[in-house]
């Protein structure tokens, strides 16, 4: 079962419903060789630095089976 997270673009206010594993395929797409990729200990900081995404506070209580 996954957490679903609250995720806002600060550009156009825009909240999306993402698991942990599609936050961090948004996170590593499309970068090049060099890049190390985000994983579940370190996906807040990449959120903060490479996006223009944040976490809502308030997650969903729900989860995915």
């Amino acid at each position: 079962m996954s957490k679903i997270y609250r995720i806002r673009d600060v550009e156009d206010g825009s909240v999306y419903p993402m698991t942990l594993p599609m936050i961090l395929e948004e996170l590593n797409r499309d970068r090049s060789e060099e890049w190390t990729n985000y994983d579940e200990t370190d996906w807040r900081e990449g959120l903060a630095e490479f996006t223009t995404y944040e976490v809502v506070e308030n997650e969903y209580d729900q989860t995915l089976a």
